[in-house]
C-alpha cells in the first residue's frame, strides 16, 4: 500500500492478462491500514482482479489482415478503381509479412524495420 497526500490509503496489486499477454494494475483506495482494512482491500483487489480477466477473456485480438478486410471496405467507397487497386497492390508486401498475425503482438520497432528494409 501507499498514504496519498489526502490521507488515505491505496492498495494495488500487479496480475498477467492472458488475453492481452502483459501485465496489468488494479488499486483500491481506503481511508485506513488497518489489518481489517488491509484484509478488505485484499478482497476487494482479488474481485476487481476476476472482473477484469472476465470481461478480456471476450475480447477477440483481430489479425491484421482482418483489420485490412475491413478498413478496405471503408477504402474502397471513398476511390476510383484504378486507385483501389494500386493501393492494395501497395499494401500487399506489409499483408504478406504481418497479415497472419495479431494485432497486439506487432511492435512498432518491427515496422519501422520493415519500412527500412522497402528500399
Amino acid at each position: 500500500y501507499k498514504k496519498l497526500d489526502n490521507g488515505k490509503y491505496c492498495y494495488f496489486e500487479k496480475f498477467f492478462d492472458k488475453a492481452q499477454d502483459k501485465w496489468r494494475q488494479v488499486t483500491v483506495t481506503l481511508n485506513s491500514k488497518s489489518r481489517v482494512a488491509q484484509a478488505e482491500a485484499k478482497n476487494r483487489l482479488a474481485l476487481k482482479i476476476e472482473e477484469k480477466l472476465r470481461q478480456g477473456s471476450f475480447k477477440e485480438v483481430p489479425s491484421v489482415q482482418k483489420v485490412f478486410g475491413e478498413w478496405r471496405k471503408i477504402r474502397d467507397e471513398e476511390l476510383k478503381a484504378s486507385s483501389v487497386h494500386t493501393e492494395t497492390w501497395a499494401f500487399r508486401k506489409f499483408l504478406d509479412n504481418f497479415g497472419r498475425r495479431k494485432i497486439s503482438e506487432i511492435k512498432g520497432n518491427e515496422i519501422q524495420q520493415f519500412i527500412l528494409g522497402l528500399n
